[in-house]
Parts: structure tokens; C-alpha cells; sequence
């Protein structure tokens, strides 16, 4: 099945990806700090808007698909920039981050945030629920920040 390209959208990730390609050069830090302030929401709001759990039969079937397409190329990644970089231990890059030079943060960000948003999606349904997963998600971010665990992010 072919699927109709929705064209405003299209020209919406665009500009983002060319926003933030933009942002991470050496224009002025004015612009910069510009478009910094809206290019990644920009680009997991239409992230968002473009989910669709639903496609899934379940959550095992969905949690493949999310390994497959951001774990493992980010693992790759990660380890490509970790045999190129030899002064990065991998306990340090996993405590302290990227240390300023390589931009593969939002990759587990948009994994976790997709797995938050199926559960929501397929098991929030009225207050009560919604507000008990919210609960989760942010003691989860609560105890990832508590003992420093930051999966690459800075």
C-alpha cells in the first residue's frame, strides 16, 4: 500500500532539518541560540503528530520495529564515535555524556518518548490513567537523572 505524502509536513521536517544543520555551524550565536530554542520541539512535535501506535498488533511487534529502526543504529553510532574518539571511556559517555561534539542525544530521547506514548496511546485512556503514566515517565526521568545515568545525552 502506497501512502500519500502529506506535503505541508514534508516541508515542515525540512526546514527543521535545515534549521538545525544551520544551528550547529558557525553562524552567530544570536541566530543559533534562535533556532536551538524551537528546532527539536519542532521536530518531536511532528514526530508526534506522525505516530501512529495503532499500526502495531501489539507491544512486543511495536518495541522490535522501535530497536530495529533507533536502538541498534544508535548503538552502531555510538560505537563508531567511541573507536574514532579514544580519549571517551564508555562508562564516561555513559555518565557524562557526549562531551560537546557529537549530536546523537535525541535518538534514545525519541525511543523513550515513543515508548511513553504507546503506553499512553493504547492504555491512557481517561484522566486517572493518563495522570498515572505521566507519574511513571516522570519518575523514571527522575531516577535516570538521580543516579547520573544519561544514555549519551548531555
Amino acid at each position: 500500500m502506497v501512502t500519500k505524502r502529506i506535503e505541508w509536513v514534508d516541508i515542515t521536517k525540512g526546514i527543521a532539518i535545515f534549521l538545525m544543520v544551520c544551528g550547529h555551524t558557525s553562524i552567530p550565536q544570536s541566530v543559533s541560540n534562535w533556532i536551538w530554542s524551537f528546532h527539536m520541539p519542532l521536530f518531536f512535535i511532528m514526530s508526534g503528530a506522525l505516530f501512529n501506535a495503532t499500526k502495531y498488533p501489539n507491544f512486543s511487534c511495536f518495541l522490535l520495529k522501535r530497536v530495529h529502526t533507533l536502538v541498534i543504529p544508535y548503538i552502531i553510532l555510538s560505537f563508531v564515535v567511541l573507536l574514532i574518539n579514544d580519549n571517551v571511556l564508555i562508562v564516561e559517555w555513559l555518565y557524562k555524556g557526549w562531551n560537546n561534539g557529537y549530536a546523537l542525544w535525541f535518538i534514545p530521547v525519541l525511543f523513550f518518548a515513543e515508548i511513553y506514548s504507546y503506553f499512553i496511546i493504547h492504555y491512557g485512556h481517561g484522566v486517572k490513567k493518563v495522570l498515572f503514566w505521566a507519574g511513571i515517565i516522570g519518575s523514571t526521568g527522575y531516577l535516570l537523572s538521580f543516579y547520573g545515568i544519561r544514555f549519551g545525552i548531555m
